[in-house]
């Protein structure tokens, strides 16, 4: 049995010294431990000192990742269980795999996935269906770092903290790609440990631009009441509508951008014969969506607000 050799680290305290990452137990080449170190290098104090303090590599039921099954990952001790060393490739390196151990260990035992602001991110409902199992209403691949993220909250959380910390930073980093997830962690982390420094927040130049927040006056909420100008809009809009400043500081409706999550309906309002039915699968079987960002809303020609009424919109005419 070998300690991860132990490592003075960012933020910590003054005079303070990381503690040794868990107990690796079983067989681990040199190269495995070393890897295994680099990642624990990696990760906050607040999961070393709250994580498994043994990683065994003992279990023979892998899953295709090299990953144990679920009930077999954590022992009652909390201790973490990984797959035996085999000549088989594995699809995760030995470091990521510690790391997901370590921090499914930590979920278990203080529950953020089981908080409604984590699962209200993916839409993670139980239903008569699943009454034990939560299943998520986002069905979309790349809500989820992972396909183990996909199978329960849990993973979705482990999966995304995992990849967070260890991110190497850049522009495209897991932290630019889903901002809400990245808040919820860092929040929780810095709960933890509060005399230690948090987790930046990444560099997003990429968001930056596309928000052009040295312009942006104002965001509004924007509910559109159902109109026959339109017959797509007999169901109403809801939708945001990012208000920019021209150089004479106006707010021109032009340079308006809108956020709408729209239906992915198979066949236009326009040319479908029988609406009403439309409408009945509408609401009793749902339509896929999508988030989309709009140069400026179809049909919209311009908004008026008087006093603390709300906006009205003014539909282009036919």
């Amino acid at each position: 049995m070998m300690s991860a050799r132990s490592a003075a680290g960012e933020g910590l305290p003054r005079g303070a010294v990381r503690p040794p990452g868990p107990v690796l137990v079983g067989r681990w080449s040199k190269d495995e431990r070393d890897r295994v170190e680099a990642v624990l290098r990696r990760l906050p104090l607040a999961v070393l000192t709250r994580g498994s303090r043994r990683v065994v590599r003992d279990r023979e039921r892998c899953e295709p990742d090299g990953l144990p099954r679920d009930e077999d990952l954590i022992d009652p001790g909390g201790d973490v269980h990984l797959c035996s060393p085999t000549d088989e490739g594995r699809a995760l390196d030995i470091g990521q795999q510690v790391a997901l151990g370590l921090l499914f260990g930590l979920d278990r035992a203080i529950g953020w996935s089981d908080q409604a602001a984590w699962r209200d991110l993916n839409g993670w409902r139980q239903s008569i269906l699943h009454p034990l199992h939560p299943t998520a209403e986002n069905h979309n691949p790349d809500g989820f770092l992972s396909p183990r993220g996909e199978r329960s909250p849990r993973w979705d959380l482990v999966a995304f903290t995992a990849a967070l910390l260890l991110d190497e930073g850049r522009a495209s980093s897991v932290g630019c790609r889903m901002m809400s997830q990245a808040a919820f962690v860092r929040d929780r982390l810095a709960g933890l440990e509060p005399r230690t420094a948090p987790v930046p927040p990444p560099s997003c130049p990429e968001f930056e631009r596309w928000a052009d927040l040295d312009r942006l006056s104002d965001v509004e909420v924007v509910l559109a009441t159902p109109s026959t100008a339109m017959v797509a809009s007999l169901f109403g809009h809801v939708f945001l509508r990012l208000v920019y400043r021209d150089e004479a500081g106006d707010a021109p409706l032009h340079l308006s951008s809108s956020i709408a999550f729209l239906a992915e309906n198979e066949v236009p309002f326009s040319v479908d014969p029988d609406l009403r039915a439309q409408g009945d699968r509408r609401l009793l079987h749902g339509l896929p969506a999508r988030t989309a960002v709009l140069g400026s809303v179809p049909g919209i020609r311009g908004c008026r607000r008087t006093g603390s009424e709300p906006m009205a919109f003014e539909p282009h005419p036919r």
